[in-house]
């Protein structure tokens, strides 16, 4: 019994000390370092630079240099052997995938020449490089950024410029062959602005890199790079070799508050006359006093009229300009304000709607993709200049029916303007002459002959003129004269008869006594605004109309007549909107005044369209009408609720073409009661990749477009700043609502490729007799795996038996999965009967793309009995 003790207890003792000294899958050692290097080759031998190295465990990356090579290395821990993968990737190549493991005793990782095939041949067909001779020649070879910014005021302040050493025959030179590459500033804004490094030797492909950081003066700075070799002839003499000198613009940065100045070319034009323009410049600066940096893009806006184009971009002087036409809508009061918007560099945050990013958001959440939120926008820096827009020609005067005495004097005064007595518009002429005045020896002098400048200075509406007798004509008391006021204007021609007598005014001859005079017409005088808005949007909603009740001699009827109008209105809504409230009048009775005049007034509902008024009353006789008056009704500003970006489709098969297919995408914008917005409201496009048409306004729908073309930049890369994998891009659309709110939305895209036709399943079979083979199973898609564009189809034709499967026809769609990227198919024997022998048969896919054209693969091959 004792014997059996001991035995359990050694035992337990063994067992326990395995237990402890068993490594367990996951155990660990001391750490020590794993070195991995190799190059990366094309096909013909030629070293590929910048191909992107991801080790997957533990997750490194890395980039090949100039001559393909890549070495870096990480600190393990791991006491098993760890077998993981690298994959190699470049833009315009097959992604190369291999298998490497390492270990504590398997540090050294050479993994030697990696080949990678290109997209096309021609890729895979470039040469390896010549070897290189001594150092002849120095050249700039790249430039990240051809122009900068000022430092600490937005913008790029720094461009890395990369300088190549050749030999005599143009070769870079190699690693045999290395200098030294010293780098000189020639000239330079400020002394702020340096170089991060004096010299530096070349690498394997005989580049000298150096990045020039710009101070806070805008100017040019001058760059050359120098190199100093042996003499070829004489050994004992040095030669220094020049790049040519490089000129690297720095430009200003963001707009800054303090530094931006708006001007126009005139400050009158006549309203409805849009071969009269204004040019609207604008003069940006950054917060130091330099000019913004060129390109950058300025946002106009009007009350009144409309700005062409409504975006543009400064010059190299931080200059802008574009052009104002005085159309419809003319402001209430005349004065149109034109307000420059200029991104001044700072965050904001925006007041988002529901809508905001909306596609975007509602993709990125189920494709899990992280985009984050979308909620920073640069702040606006705006400035404005009013232009008035003058009316149509007036001319009044006060001494209708004057009286010159024998051998006396006379002044005559007048005013010229608009309905508003602004000035009218430049080149306007006035001319006074007499009327009956050549043969009874009147004079006249002052205000004779006038031609208005460009002004709003309302001195300018203010004319007389001198009437003199000189008593030497034929005179006769109570002669009827007058003088001729003929208006030449591009508001309009209009001339006026002032009348005068001599000595004395005629007698009224009419016979017909004030107090018997009766209502025979109703004549629209005018009204406080011609156009009012939507009620609810900050603008004018109401607008006041006068009539004059007038008799048969065109006299107003005084207070003891006073008669009641009446007032009634058609509204004519605008035919895409649907429900809101219509305009009202209030009153919808008036009575005469002491001036015969009524008064109006409509105010505006939330619906947008034109208001006719008619004003009429009824006599013993007939009833007296007054000719349609016409308000318009304006919707109001862009409502974010309201703001609406859509494509036809949404999976554009533009990534493998340039500037054609075309993608066009439409946005419909309404007000804050569903009104569309007015006409010629600006909308503004950009895209992450290709080009899209800029700014473009809208129609009376609400509606616009812009035409996405493919090209430059393609969206390649996986975009790690929004989170997205390579294929998707975005394009936005965003216009100004009320008190300058942006208004925007955005859609993402899925840019596709050429088919691209994989087998994933067998490749041979033998169908018997009656019988059948398969599944026969393969995939279909672009170069990422993406679905391809709508309209693509897709078969599976046999030379013998059936093929039970497909065809298929693509839809719009971003998924992936059964029968839209993957697939499967069997065959069948078409004759059960026959005693023939098996005949050889193969199964062709065959995919038919609207853009890319007609792509096979011979999915299998086999008998078929």
């Amino acid at each position: 019994m004792e014997n059996l003790k001991k035995s359990l207890v050694f035992i337990l003792i063994i067992f326990i000390v395995g237990m402890f000294s068993c490594t367990s899958p996951n155990s660990t050692t001391e750490n020590y370092s794993v070195n991995v290097s190799g190059s990366v080759l094309r096909k013909s031998g030629a070293p590929l630079d910048s191909v992107v190295v991801t080790l997957n465990n533990p997750l490194r990356k890395d980039t090949t240099e100039v001559d393909g090579t890549f070495k870096y290395t990480f600190t393990s821990s791991e006491a098993n052997e760890v077998t993981t993968t690298m994959r190699f990737s470049r833009n315009d190549f097959f992604d190369t995938v291999i298998t490497v493991a390492y270990s504590s005793t398997k540090k050294n990782l050479a993994l030697g020449e990696i080949f990678m095939s290109g997209l096309t041949p021609a890729i895979d067909s470039i040469p390896p490089p010549k070897k290189s001779t001594r150092a002849g020649t120095v050249v700039l070879q790249n430039i990240s950024s051809p122009s900068i910014s000022i430092k600490g005021a937005g913008g790029i302040d720094y461009s890395s410029l990369v300088f190549e050493v050749r030999d005599s025959l143009g070769v870079p030179i190699d690693e045999n062959n290395k200098v030294t590459v010293n780098f000189r500033l020639v000239t330079k804004p400020d002394n702020l602005t340096y170089f991060n490094v004096d010299s530096i030797k070349t690498n394997a492909g005989g580049a000298a890199t150096v990045i020039l950081y710009a101070g806070q003066k805008a100017g040019i700075a001058q760059v050359r790079a120098f190199a100093t070799v042996k003499n070829s002839s004489d050994t004992t003499k040095l030669d220094t070799l020049k790049s040519p000198i490089v000129s690297v613009p720095i430009y200003g940065g963001f707009a800054d508050s303090s530094h931006v100045t708006i001007s126009t070319s005139k400050v009158n034009l006549p309203a409805g006359i849009p071969t009269v323009t204004s040019t609207i410049a604008a003069v940006i600066g950054d917060k130091f006093g330099n000019p913004v940096q060129p390109k950058t893009p300025v946002y106009f806006g009007t009350n009144g009229g409309i700005v062409s184009p409504g975006s543009a971009v400064t010059d190299a002087s931080g200059k802008v300009s574009v052009t104002l036409s005085p159309v419809n809508p003319i402001p209430l009061s005349g004065i149109a304000t034109v307000t420059a918007n200029i991104g001044s560099g700072v965050d904001g945050a925006i007041s988002a709607g529901n809508n905001t990013f909306s596609v975007l958001q509602r993709y990125a959440n189920s494709k899990n993709l992280g985009i984050g939120k979308i909620a920073k926008v640069a702040s606006i820096v705006a400035t404005n200049v009013t232009v008035l827009f003058s009316g149509a020609t007036v001319i009044n005067s006060n001494d209708n029916n004057f009286v010159l005495p024998a051998n006396g004097t006379q002044n005559v005064s007048f005013t010229v303007g608009d309905q508003l007595g602004n000035p009218l518009a430049e080149g306007t002429t006035i001319s006074v002459t007499g009327v009956g005045t050549d043969s009874i020896g009147i004079i006249l002098n002052g205000d004779l002959t006038t031609t208005l400048p460009d002004t709003r200075d309302k001195s300018f509406t203010s004319f007389s003129v001198g009437v003199k007798d000189q008593g030497n004509g034929n005179w006769t008391e109570g002669t009827k004269i007058g003088l001729s006021v003929n208006v030449k204007s591009p508001n309009g021609n209009a001339k006026k008869i002032i009348t005068g007598y001599l000595g004395k005014a005629a007698i009224d001859t009419t016979g017909v006594p004030a107090s018997a005079r009766q209502p025979a017409q109703i004549a629209f005088i005018g009204s406080t605004a011609n156009n009012i808005y939507v009620s609810g949007v900050g603008a004018t909603e109401m607008a006041t109309l006068t009539y004059a009740v007038r008799d048969s001699l065109g006299a107003p009827l005084d207070q003891n007549h006073s008669v009641g109008v009446t007032f009634a209105t058609q509204f004519f809504p605008n035919s895409f909107t649907g429900g809101g409230t219509a305009p009202s009048i209030l009153p919808t009775i008036d009575s005469s005044d002491a001036q015969g005049q009524v008064h109006v007034t409509v105010v505006s509902g939330t619906q947008a369209g034109v208001v006719q008024l008619i004003a009429s009353l009824a006599t013993p006789s007939k009833t007296i009408v007054s000719q349609p008056t016409k308000i318009s009704v304006y919707s109001g500003f862009a409502d974010q609720r309201h703001f609406t970006i859509a494509a036809p489709y949404y999976n554009f098969p533009g990534l493998q073409k340039a500037l054609a297919p075309s993608l066009t995408v439409n946005v419909g914008i309404g007000d804050a009661y569903s009104n569309p917005v007015a006409p010629g409201t600006q909308v503004y496009f950009n895209s992450s990749h290709g080009t899209i048409t800029g700014g473009a306004p809208t129609d009376a729908r609400g509606f616009t477009s812009a035409t996405l073309t493919p090209g430059n930049p393609y969206p390649t890369p996986p975009d790690t700043l929004a989170g997205m994998p390579r294929g998707y891009g975005r394009i936005y659309a965003r216009t100004i609502g009320k008190n300058g709110a942006l208004i925007l939305d955005s859609i993402l895209i899925l840019w596709t490729g050429s088919p691209v036709i994989t087998n994933t399943g067998t490749t041979t079979f033998t169908v018997a007799n009656g019988g059948g083979a398969g599944p026969f199973t393969f995939s279909v898609s672009d170069i990422y795996g993406h679905p391809l564009s709508a309209g693509t189809t897709i078969s599976v034709s046999a030379n013998a038996g059936v093929v039970d499967g497909g065809p298929w026809t693509l839809y719009d769609t971003f998924a992936t999965g059964n029968g839209i990227t993957t697939f499967s198919v069997n065959l069948k024997d078409d004759n059960t009967t026959d005693i023939n022998p098996a005949v050889p048969a193969t199964l062709r896919v065959t995919v038919t793309h609207p853009v890319y054209g007609t792509y096979e693969l011979i999915l299998a091959s086999g008998t078929v009995d």
